[in-house]
């Protein structure tokens, strides 16, 4: 069953760590437990707790999460940000977001020259509701040594996933149509702003996550894609009124949605 119960839990930790900053962040990432299993804490913490940057702990997080320990690292990450936003154990199993390799891959500074402040500017651009990114710090962060488009903005999708969406091979790699509105991944921040709005133009009113979850049930062959139209399920919350009664949904409960998109067309394989 389709679960964003992850996109306002990933938000508010976005948004508590841009509210706390820095020093927060530094302090509060000692708490977090689980993450030393996959060997990642060292490399997070290699040039000191002052100079963990907000994406390098994303990426470590989400590289870290895996089956066995998903709910354990997040949980304990919660706790430790004061995340309010709750979930379950068995939803954790059927949350959709990038789970990058566990590598030495790392925003911050050292060998591949990036830079914590710029970083960090990049970082409280993306989290608001409606991002102004600055495409000189977008193509800064790109640069960084060990860091491509795939991590970049599988990273900010993760800090705001009602916006951004990864240039990896889950999206828009099984949309053949996509030949006709991208050319190959794109390379910067211009091709990036590019790549989302053709995305969005083929999903319309399909929020990033919403998306993002469609395209890797193709990928993992759970959907046929065909070229006519797609049905994708998804949530809406507040008050909805039908045949004159009103009733109040809840937020990111699951309702249908349909939409019409030009030469494709998507099906649920029962």
């Amino acid at each position: 069953m389709i679960n964003y119960s992850w996109v306002p839990w990933f938000r508010e930790l976005a948004q508590n760590i841009a509210n706390g900053g820095a020093e927060l962040l530094a302090e509060n990432v000692r708490a977090v437990d689980g993450l030393e299993q996959r060997g990642l804490w060292k490399h997070l913490v290699e040039y000191g707790f002052d100079h963990i940057d907000p994406f390098s702990f994303f990426y470590t997080l989400a590289a870290g999460v895996r089956a066995e320990n998903r709910f354990q690292i997040l949980r304990s990450t919660g706790e430790a940000f004061a995340v309010e936003s709750d979930f379950q154990k068995a939803e954790v199993k059927a949350w959709t977001f990038p789970n990058p390799p566990a590598n030495a891959t790392m925003f911050h500074v050292g060998d591949g020259g990036g830079d914590p402040e710029a970083l960090w500017r990049l970082f409280l651009q993306a989290v608001k509701e409606e991002p102004i990114i600055d495409g000189l710090l977008f193509d800064q962060a790109l640069g960084i040594k060990g860091v491509g488009m795939a991590a970049l903005t599988q990273t900010l999708f993760l800090i705001n996933p009602n916006y951004f969406l990864p240039a990896d091979k889950i999206c828009p790699g099984p949309l053949e149509s996509f030949a006709r509105v991208m050319n190959g991944t794109p390379k910067n921040h211009k091709e990036y702003q590019g790549f989302l709005e053709a995305i969005k133009r083929l999903f319309p009113m399909c929020r990033p996550y919403e998306i993002n979850e469609f395209l890797a049930r193709i990928a993992r062959g759970l959907v046929d894609a065909k070229p006519q139209y797609f049905h994708v399920s998804t949530n809406v919350h507040g008050k909805t009124t039908t045949n004159g009664k009103t009733s109040t949904r809840t937020a990111y409960e699951p309702v249908a949605r349909l939409a019409l998109v030009t030469n494709v067309s998507f099906r649920w394989r029962k």
